[in-house]
């Protein structure tokens, strides 16, 4: 595992992980579990423990599905009742965010109190380079001045210079907020990269026009990006009515995602608040929803199934970009550009995970996905 990593920008993105994001001490162990398409990353955490001198244990592992792991965690993992200090498992992916139950069970293993579980999705150079750019407690910041913004609004008008012309109606007693924003707590996942806040909305109309990229929970060769796409949603009563794009692998994707039950249905309403992040790329990545914009979320929700009882396998995030949001009262707020408050706090009560903290292991398959030339017919949901 000690592949030697040059690069200065990757090997000071991993010094903010276990600093600020972490909080590695010399007491700690640490469990560092990753897939295939997250090794580089991997040996450079490692060689970062090793130099400090901290106790680790690599473990490779498949993503999704592999057999065995839980009895091969079991030969690595020290022995609860005679272990002294706090336990850290890192885990690294590229796309997925495997083996939920695992990993859950060492927090009840070693307790909340003395437990860490870091999941790392977007295993990528940007992630180092960028998504970990700004520290928690800016992430903190950002997130909690925007939500107190939003706070009273009952409805909102969403706006962009692609055509974007939403609104959107709000149920803040019924539905929960989530807020990621790199902060550990105890008992819970910390999921990064870092840079949202979301919840379920009541009722979405009108016309979206992402611009900036997909983020979805399914596995897929499609160039993500959206600049060049056209794309354009009708959205009545919650439900992508009809959309219009001249990419033809876009409409290809879509229509196949739409066209599952529940597949067309508002699901969430996100903000992106990671200002570190300048650019999207082009493959699937939880960056380019964290980039700062709007992103309608379609087919699942974000939470609970008491709360909205419907269930989609699917989930695909549709990111806009220079967005901004206006309230009923006329106030309008630029997502890119808001100044963050520091005398805000963030809400105890806000979620600040996934539902179930894994986003993918539900529902992942791979999707190959042709081009075959473009088009800008219209596709309506029957």
């Amino acid at each position: 595992m000690h592949t030697a990593v040059n690069d200065l920008s990757l090997r000071e993105g991993v010094t903010r992980l276990l600093d600020s994001y972490i909080g590695v001490s010399s007491h700690d162990h640490v469990l560092l579990a990753y897939t295939p398409d997250s090794r580089r990353y991997a040996a450079a955490v490692s060689l970062e423990l090793a130099g400090r001198g901290i106790r680790h244990t690599t473990f490779p592992m498949l993503p999704l599905e592999d057999p065995g792991l839980r009895d091969r965690l079991a030969c690595v993992l020290p022995d609860p009742a005679s272990f002294r200090g706090s336990f850290v498992a890192l885990t690294l992916e590229l796309d997925t965010m495997s083996h939920f139950d695992e990993f859950s069970d060492i927090i009840d293993a070693y307790g909340a109190a003395r437990a860490k579980v870091v999941r790392i999705i977007s295993a990528t150079e940007e992630l180092f380079t960028s998504g970990l750019a700004l520290s928690p407690t800016v992430m903190e910041r950002l997130n909690a001045t925007l939500m107190a913004w939003l706070r009273d609004a009952r409805s909102v008008h969403l706006s962009n210079e692609a055509g974007t012309d939403l609104t959107v109606e709000l149920d803040q007693d019924r539905y929960d907020w989530i807020s990621n924003r790199g902060r550990h707590r105890p008992g819970a996942f910390l999921v990064l990269p870092p840079g949202e806040i979301a919840t379920y909305p009541a009722r979405v109309n009108g016309i979206y026009c992402p611009d900036g990229a997909i983020n979805c929970n399914v596995l897929t060769e499609l160039d993500v990006l959206l600049a060049d796409a056209a794309l354009r949603l009708e959205i009545v009563d919650s439900r992508v009515v009809s959309f219009q794009t001249t990419r033809d692998d876009v409409r290809q994707f879509l229509s196949s995602a739409f066209a599952q039950e529940h597949g067309n249905r508002i699901g969430e309403l996100g903000f992106g608040t990671n200002r570190a992040l300048h650019r999207f790329i082009p493959h699937n990545s939880h960056l380019n929803e964290r980039f700062p914009g709007i992103h309608l979320g379609i087919g699942q929700h974000n939470q609970t199934l008491e709360n909205v009882p419907y269930y989609c396998p699917t989930h695909i995030d549709l990111v806009a970009t220079r967005a901004r949001i206006t309230k009923e009262s006329g106030e309008t707020l630029d997502l890119a550009s808001f100044p963050p408050d520091p005398s805000v706090e963030h809400p105890r009560l806000v979620r600040d995970q996934d539902v179930n903290g894994d986003c993918c292991s539900s529902g992942c398959s791979l999707v190959t996905l042709p081009t075959r030339g473009t088009g800008p017919e219209a596709v309506v949901i029957g």
